[in-house]
């Protein structure tokens, strides 16, 4: 982005790992941040989704797709946290930053001696931010959570699924997307704080508890409502949301697994199905001619629109419900996303990145536009050590001795 990106001039020290947190940083580094990843080429302080969904079918530290598309916009430099020499140049590094950002359990960076009371002594304005399953007080604050516990923890799982069977939860980690979102907006809420005060501030987020917030409806159901049949409600597909809407479901197209979606939920929608469908014999039973008869034949409903769906395109199917004023739309795998959406495209949403490795390659971008301040894809995400020399050299001011005595000891190594 330009200079004249919101988060232009705000340098962020990052720690983060896996997707929860590296999403989180993109999110700034995308709005003018200058984010500096702390990494490390083995375990523990390796991220691991460096792996994910290689480049071609060729594995290698920097050609993950998971962590590609996560890591946008930012500088990668390699310091061993292990060695005391690594976190002395961390603190140093403190100093030179405005956001701290790390997602792991409280006990890590307090063993580092990096804890917010620590970097507090440093740099008294420093916004420090904790992104751990659980936080950092509490009986659980010492469990170590990623997306898939946290959605089991909070219940998320159980909203996913058919009725009869085991939750199927969500194909993509929500949890670690909605507490992405989450932090990201706590950063900008922490800079301006600090803008108006001058103070720093330590946010202490649990993923566990913002993940929470994704049941409200259902939360608000049971305090209203009480608990469904002597427990709470069981996941029951797409007829649990809107209970006395019909049909409400997803219908097989023509194509392997090609589906479209159809809501009908008053009267005047059941009319327009009608007339969209040619009006046939079936549609016209008496029983069906309320909301109430329809919802109890639904798997009548189900089964005849479902012959005439599967005879047909998905995209065909969407267009001309909707002309009809019938809620309909198609379900839209990856590829379709990426290559057909004209909407997706007319929006940018997707940018090209020419990565060293992975060549070129498309990576989503934020959802909104800021009017003044254009969205310009820059950097695709940083090859392992990229920015050695950056950050030793030109930010702490390290000499090439110095700088070859740190890579003796294995406190910085050049890959």
């Amino acid at each position: 982005m330009s200079g004249l990106a919101p988060l232009a001039g705000t340098r962020v020290l990052d720690f983060s790992r896996q997707f929860a947190g590296g999403l989180g940083t993109r999110y700034l580094a995308t709005l003018g941040a200058e984010v500096l990843r702390v990494e490390w080429p083995e375990p523990p302080g390796l991220d691991f989704i460096r792996f994910f969904g290689s480049a071609d079918g060729i594995d290698g530290l920097n050609r993950g797709g998971m962590f590609n598309g996560a890591n946008v916009e930012k500088r990668s430099f390699t310091l061993n946290m292990g060695t005391e020499k690594g976190r002395s140049l961390a603190r140093d590094l403190v100093r030179l930053c405005d956001v701290v950002y790390e997602n792991m359990t409280p006990r890590v960076m307090q063993g580092w001696g990096l804890d917010y009371a620590s970097m507090k002594e440093i740099r008294e304005d420093i916004i420090y931010v904790s992104c751990s399953g659980f936080g950092h007080d509490g009986p659980a604050a010492g469990y170590r959570s990623y997306g898939s516990p946290s959605q089991g923890h909070t219940g998320l799982l159980t909203l996913a699924g058919l009725p009869g069977r085991p939750p199927a939860g969500w194909a993509f980690q929500i949890g670690d997307t909605h507490a992405a979102t989450q932090n990201a907006l706590t950063v900008l809420t922490a800079l301006l704080y600090r803008r108006r005060t001058g103070r720093g501030v330590f946010v202490d987020a649990a993923q566990t508890q913002g993940n929470v917030t994704l049941l409200g409806q259902y939360l608000l159901e049971l305090a209203a409502n009480g608990p469904r049949d002597g427990g709470d409600p069981e996941a029951a597909g797409n007829r649990r949301a809107h209970p006395r809407a019909a049909p409400h479901n997803a219908y097989r197209c023509i194509g392997p697994d090609r589906w479209c979606v159809i809501a009908v939920f008053d009267d005047d929608q059941w009319g327009a199905l009608r007339r969209a469908l040619g009006d046939p014999r079936w549609a016209r039973a008496p029983e069906l001619a309320t909301s109430e008869g329809r919802y109890a034949s639904q798997d009548v409903i189900d089964a005849e629109l479902s012959a005439w769906t599967s005879k047909r395109d998905r995209y065909h199917v969407a267009r001309l419900l909707q002309e009809h004023g019938v809620p309909a739309g198609v379900v839209q795998d990856t590829r379709d996303v990426l290559d057909w959406d004209i909407q997706l495209a007319h929006r940018g949403t997707f940018a090209v990145y020419e990565h060293d490795e992975a060549g070129r390659r498309r990576h989503e971008t934020v959802g909104a536009r800021l009017s003044k301040m254009p969205y310009v894809p820059n950097k695709a995400a940083p090859l392992l050590g990229e920015a050695n020399d950056y950050v030793f050299r030109d930010l702490l001011g390290l000499s090439d001795a110095e700088l070859a005595a740190l890579e003796a000891d294995d406190v910085v190594r050049s890959l």
